[in-house]
């Protein structure tokens, strides 16, 4: 389970606290970034479990961190080499209208 229970007004709609809203934040966060659900669900219970279990959690942490390093790090690669086409085709053809950089 990702979520804590969430509490319902009289009416029965979901009352969120900040502090859910924040897992919440995270928990997309962490997925938008990448990091399997499975591992999300890992760290999950991990924090629900309470104290004691910190280097687990940094451990499911640095893990991810290291993944979205490296993912930048290809992003990045990937960046130069569209940049660098852009700026070819433009210099090659400004009649199209492209600024050139």
């Amino acid at each position: 389970m990702l979520l804590n229970p969430v509490q319902r007004g009289s009416d029965g709609r979901r009352i969120y606290s900040d502090d859910d809203l924040e897992w919440l934040d995270l928990c997309i966060k962490l997925r938008s970034s990448g990091m399997p659900l499975a591992d999300i669900r890992r760290y999950a219970g991990l924090v629900r479990s309470g104290s004691g279990n910190e280097t687990a959690r940094l451990n499911v942490l640095t893990d991810h961190e290291r993944r979205v390093v490296e993912q930048i790090g290809q992003l990045n690669a990937c960046l130069e080499l569209i940049r660098l086409k852009v700026r070819l085709y433009q210099e090659s053809a400004p009649e199209a209208g492209y600024p050139r950089r």
